[in-house]
């Protein structure tokens, strides 16, 4: 039985905002924009809230904190005072509890303006405004980063007087340091939170039909990937993962691989200020002892007593609660609410585990709301691609087994052999500036990081770069440096001491974990590379794998008898577990998808299955609009972790693309060129501009509209109704036959509509056979009518 959603979305829709707040009556507390992060932690743990308002010196909106925040501004300040590579001297206990405590008081004391980040402000001024625009215009619920609550000004309250448009509800999304300029006399009175959202459907959920038998795999909620950290882990390096990582929670497992725990993001409240330092224990440790359970206080444990107890024995005092695939959806919103769990608080995710009690997905509120409002805008949506260019189409939806086939009977040997290019690496001790110098020569956006025996250290890519970058500018020019980068007071001198400091940093201050794969048994094929390498079923992928090859010189490998052995090198523990492995070659996604191309007529990718039948047209583009500074629209992606964003006009049309191997091509010497608006810095870099780059370096203006500058350089897009091969045609061969990395989709418009990547193609190949037969079955249903 496929749950269909109507009904609750009707619900939403007849219950007004207004009516939803009287009825929810409960005081907003709030942050005056001078108040220390200390303070800030202290108001968000004794209200038990993720956010709150910041308001400024008038009582006006400012902006808003959260746990997240917190984090974030953590890591930078960690950054700042240990440096780039803080993590890795915690890891191998090269950090002292003093130190912390040290940056701990240091954050404490900082501002929380400092921390700011951009959240909606709801204009009550119309009484039809209702809950169900609440979800898709204030949760923003089917962008890629949605907001999980909204704040309410009311202009029936006292002290607060707004401009109100007409006859609609206005929404204002305000970026930090603006308010003053759009959001003048606004008043927070009331909050919104996306689990109001679940709470009140929960108590009208037998009006509602919400005890279906629909299962959370039918509905897709129990095919993902969880973050995961061992329970030994510092609490400390797993904050850092959520803060980099952007995500709220993390799994705690055993060395089975079992969930044993989980630590959230509002952990972070419960941090002693004077002892940060405890931010060093272990993540089983730390959580027994924030939550009372370790036997001893958080003062005996900073005068230095022990904590005694296995992670089992501390970790079952703090149970996880988990659902299976099969249970149902009913289930999963009474878990989330606080029935059983916590009561009258609610969860605000939850853990899908498998038959061995391993986390096989996490469902969040955001997952739920975004699977009511979407399910059946999908089914519309293919309904409404039936029209008359589709009149007699067939829609023979690909199955993939044969691709599958395929990958598995070629060996990863014998694709090798076949590949030319010889492998680019770069030494360790190396600049950044002659990484970047490296990377755009040979137009690759990651190479692998050799120490000083040639041995494998790590990888850098084009993103490692963004995140560098990103960091630099915090530590020299301060938290807010984009606030005065689009206010204009950050000079191209400035930006170009900044890039000469920065060029100038070794190479090891920057290099992420990544895959290498020892090549040692024959029969390793192209499908393990794309599950076991790529790890294409995970959140986090790998986009390519370095190899180890015995049978080429200079290469001493030990390999597991009859298996080939995938490790994943942490850096600075390379010489232990990485001894004598020496890169020779690497695979990448981009490797794969040529060659499914070049054998598309054996493997039957001819076939009408369109990118809106394999839910690749269903998704959201990060956007920037042409006069956005480039720096700006680089900072938007090292924060997101994102490899491109999409320049759109006021009318929301697709313009161009800014990726991440655009840093490539910055000019060593003049980072200050970052100050361009993006069109003009892409159609410099890539030579279309009518200027030189020492020209614009010297003052020389670039001329032109976004429009008649970014229509020089080409850019591959295809519909909701184009054909799989289509776009496996022009991702494997655009460019030149270089390929691209990821592809938008557009509608009739030309506005962004999704953005797919190889990680996306591949990812569709390997996991459209597993999907529930059920799910399967009324897709194909669908899709032949």
């Amino acid at each position: 039985m496929v749950f269909l959603f109507e009904e609750i979305k009707t619900f939403l829709k007849n219950q007004t905002l207004q009516g939803f707040i009287e009825g929810h009556k409960q005081a907003l507390q709030t942050i005056e924009k001078t108040a220390s992060c200390g303070s800030a932690l202290q108001a968000l743990n004794a209200a038990q809230v993720l956010s709150l308002p910041v308001i400024d010196e008038d009582g006006e909106y400012a902006g808003a904190l959260s746990c997240k925040d917190v984090l974030a501004g953590l890591h930078r300040c960690l950054v700042v005072n240990l440096g780039d590579c803080y993590i890795e001297e915690i890891t191998a206990g090269r950090v002292s509890v003093e130190e912390l405590n040290n940056v701990g008081y240091f954050f404490i004391g900082k501002p929380v303006s400092s921390l700011l980040h951009d959240a909606d402000i709801w204009m009550k001024g119309d009484a039809s405004t209702n809950l169900l625009s609440v979800v898709t215009e204030g949760f923003q619920i089917n962008d890629a980063r949605t907001h999980h609550r909204v704040y309410v000004c009311d202009p029936s309250k006292p002290k607060s007087k707004h401009f109100v448009q007409k006859g609609a509800t206005t929404v204002i999304n305000n970026e930090p340091g603006s308010e003053k300029d759009n959001a003048t006399s606004w008043r927070p009175t009331d909050v919104v939170t996306q689990s109001d959202i679940i709470r009140l459907m929960w108590e009208h959920r037998d009006s509602l039909g919400l005890a279906s038998n629909a299962t959370l795999e039918e509905l897709d909620l129990a095919d993902g990937a969880c973050m995961t950290v061992s329970a030994d882990t510092p609490a400390l390096v797993a904050f850092d993962h959520m803060a980099v990582d952007r995500k709220s929670s993390i799994a705690i497992i055993d060395a089975a691989g079992k969930l044993v725990g989980n630590l959230s993001a509002s952990d972070i409240r419960s941090v002693p200020f004077s002892n940060f330092g405890l931010l060093l224990l272990p993540v089983y440790q730390y959580l027994a002892l924030i939550n009372g359970k370790a036997g001893v206080t958080v003062e005996q444990a900073a005068a230095g007593a022990p904590i005694v107890g296995t992670t089992e024995e501390l970790l079952s005092k703090l149970p996880v609660i988990t659902l299976k695939p099969e249970a149902s959806f009913a289930e999963l919103l009474f878990e989330l609410t606080g029935t059983t769990s916590t009561p009258n608080r609610g969860l605000r995710r939850i853990y899908v585990t498998d038959a061995e009690g391993k986390p096989a997905s996490i469902v969040t509120l955001t997952d739920v709301l975004r699977c009511i409002v979407r399910y059946d805008q999908r089914r519309a949506s293919i309904d409404a691609g039936r029209d008359a260019d589709d009149a007699g189409r067939e829609f023979d939806l690909v199955m993939f087994d044969g691709v599958k086939d395929f990958l598995k009977s070629q060996t990863l040997t014998h694709f090798i052999k076949a590949k030319d290019g010889q492998l680019a690496g770069i030494d360790k001790t190396a600049s950044v500036g002659s990484a970047m110098t490296l990377l755009q020569k040979h137009k690759v956006l990651s190479a692998p990081v050799l120490d000083e025996d040639g041995e494998y250290a790590g990888a850098i890519s084009v993103n490692d770069i963004l995140k560098g970058l990103h960091r630099s500018l915090v530590a020299n020019l301060g938290d807010n440096y984009i606030d005065e980068v689009e206010g204009g007071r950050v000079s191209a001198d400035e930006l170009n001491n900044v890039g000469f400091f920065f060029i100038g940093k070794p190479v090891s201050s920057l290099l992420h974990d990544a895959d290498i794969w020892m090549k040692g048994d024959a029969s390793t094929n192209l499908l393990s590379v794309v599950t076991e390498g790529f790890q294409i079923k995970n959140a986090k992928v790998h986009h390519r794998i370095y190899v180890c090859d015995p049978t080429k010189p200079a290469s001493k490998h030990f390999v597991q008898k009859g298996a080939t052995t995938v490790v994943n090198i942490e850096r600075g523990s390379e010489k232990d577990s990485a001894s004598s492995w020496r890169p020779t070659d690497v695979v990448a996604q981009s490797d794969i998808i040529r060659l499914l191309w070049e054998n598309r007529e054996t493997l039957g990718l001819s076939t009408n299955a369109s990118v809106r039948a394999l839910g690749l047209a269903d998704g959201a583009c990060l956007t920037v609009t042409p006069d956005t500074p480039a720096l700006v629209a680089f900072d938007h992606m090292a924060v997101d972790h994102k490899s491109c964003i999409a320049i759109v006009d006021a009318d929301g049309t697709l313009l161009g693309n800014l990726s991440a191997s655009d840093i490539r091509d910055v000019p060593l010497q003049h980072f200050g060129l970052l100050l361009l608006p993006v069109y003009q810095y892409i159609a410099v870099v890539n030579g279309v501009a009518g200027v030189s780059i020492a020209e614009v370096a010297a003052g020389k203006k670039v001329t032109g509209s976004p429009q008649d500058l970014l229509s020089k350089i080409e850019l591959a897009v295809v519909r909701p109704r184009s054909t799989f091969c289509r776009m496996l045609e022009k991702l494997a061969t655009f460019n030149n036959g270089r390929g691209l990395h990821r592809i938008y989709v557009v509608d009739e418009s030309n506005h962004p509509l999704s953005i797919v990547t190889l990680t996306d193609v591949l990812r569709t190949i390997v996991r459209y056979d597993e999907m529930p037969l059920t799910r399967r079955l009324s897709l194909e249903g669908e899709l032949k009518q």
